[in-house]
């Protein structure tokens, strides 16, 4: 092919991406995301010489904590946001903030108990004073989680990317500046707690209007969107819940089963790998969603082809560098302490590899109504996780073999996913029309 015709044609295909909605939207919420991902990524190898392994590992678990709180905060309804009908907005937002308020106060009084009555003398002193954190987390993330989901609603991707941007670089700022004045066993956990706090003050910004609609919603019409919506709680929000365990559970197991080390390692493998999920996955998640109540069906159905494709090769060529660099690169980049982590990184990869493709249409599941599926595919998921941790004392296995297990198990479903959401793209039907005659 001559020159002239490829540089025609690269052009072409430049146009094309600049004109076409989904990209320029993505664009611009990746953008920022971008931004905030970049910071954390070099600060990482500054943050594990800060922090020991085993400061990683106590960090795991209280992750581990509030990503499954995030997934019942608010019930998944925040998801229905985008696309529930205009006349219930305000009814919907009243409620995902109602059901935040009250769902923190309910994780507020399980860890006190917790702390006092639950938590065996094994627990050591590191590990309680680090769940004091979780509360203040959780309070700020739930609050940002339904006006993120109303900025998306909005086509709003410049402040949601804004906000997601400064919600990353204030968490690495924090937890640099705690490592530095020696708070190392808490400094991971407080750190993580700015960047939801910031992220709350960018999203409340112009959101006037909205929030003053809420004092004129009654109890009355809170129960209508409960009864009309009531797909998520029921299917979203168990699916939720497992998926997020299938990522964090197994850094909690580790510790418990294995060591804080081992945990440790896995925990950095995990913030690596799942570096472009939360880049560029999720961003096209969402943006697919805030597409699916102006896209045809067959634009719809074409569009999720595409990006399958198109992200399974962009995960190879992120990820393989990562697993080629060995446990030299790794030590080089992040410390000595820190070359074992490469052969989790290696035992992961392909897991990650297909996650990446499944995270950016997993949204589907919800525009063509059939959260069923993806709760079915969560159970299957979080069953694997805990056959591969529990059983392994049984079998005599390490932590690296029970990695190895969990992997190439979830790599099966996350396939299969993939196979199913294609399947289902073909036959989109209205959201709100099919939530409506539930």
């Amino acid at each position: 092919m001559r020159l002239p015709t490829l540089a025609r044609r690269v052009s072409g295909h430049i146009t094309d991406l600049r004109q076409d909605r989904f990209f320029r939207r993505l664009a611009m919420l990746s953008g920022g995301v971008a931004a905030g991902q970049l910071f954390l990524a070099l600060s990482t190898p500054l943050l594990t010489r800060l922090y020991t392994p085993e400061d990683f590992g106590v960090f795991a678990v209280i992750i581990a904590i509030l990503a499954m709180f995030n997934s019942v905060s608010s019930m998944r309804l925040e998801t229905s946001l985008p696309i529930c009908r205009p006349e219930t907005l305000a009814a919907g937002l009243a409620t995902t903030l109602l059901l935040a308020v009250c769902s923190v106060a309910l994780l507020t009084l399980g860890l006190i108990l917790a702390q006092f009555l639950l938590l065996p003398p094994t627990v050591g002193t590191a590990m309680r004073e680090a769940l004091w954190t979780v509360p203040i987390a959780a309070l700020l993330g739930a609050l940002a989680l339904p006006l993120t989901y109303l900025r998306i609603r909005q086509g709003d991707f410049r402040t949601y990317g804004m906000s997601r941007m400064a919600r990353l670089m204030s968490q690495g700022s924090a937890q640099i500046v705690f490592g530095f004045a020696g708070m190392t066993r808490l400094g991971l956990s407080l750190g993580y707690a700015v960047g939801p706090g910031v992220a709350l003050l960018f999203l409340l910004r112009g959101t006037g209007r909205e929030l003053r609609r809420l004092t004129e919603v009654g109890r009355r019409q809170i129960g209508d969107y409960l009864r009309e919506h009531w797909r998520y709680p029921l299917y979203m929000m168990p699916a939720a819940v497992l998926f997020e365990a299938v990522q964090f559970l197994p850094a909690v197991l580790l510790a418990a089963i294995f060591s804080p080390t081992a945990a440790g390692f896995f925990a950095l493998s995990q913030r690596v790998l799942g570096l472009p999920v939360r880049f560029l996955s999720q961003s096209a998640g969402q943006v697919l969603l805030g597409e699916a109540s102006e896209a045809s069906r067959g634009e719809l159905s074409r569009r999720v082809r595409v990006i399958v494709r198109q992200f399974f090769f962009l995960g190879i060529l992120i990820i393989l560098p990562m697993v080629l660099i060995g446990s030299g690169g790794w030590e080089f980049l992040f410390g000595e302490r820190w070359g074992r982590a490469w052969t989790f990184v290696f035992a992961l990869s392909p897991m990650y590899l297909l996650r990446f493709v499944t995270e950016t249409i997993s949204n589907m599941f919800i525009i063509t109504n059939t959260q069923h599926f993806r709760f079915t595919s969560s159970i299957a998921l979080f069953a694997i996780t805990l056959l591969s941790f529990i059983m392994a004392p049984y079998f005599d296995f390490g932590p690296l073999a029970s990695v190895v297990i969990y992997s190439f198990g979830c790599s099966i479903i996350y396939a299969a996913q993939i196979f199913i959401i294609v399947s289902l793209s073909a036959d989109r039907k209205n959201p709100c029309d099919a939530n409506a005659k539930g």
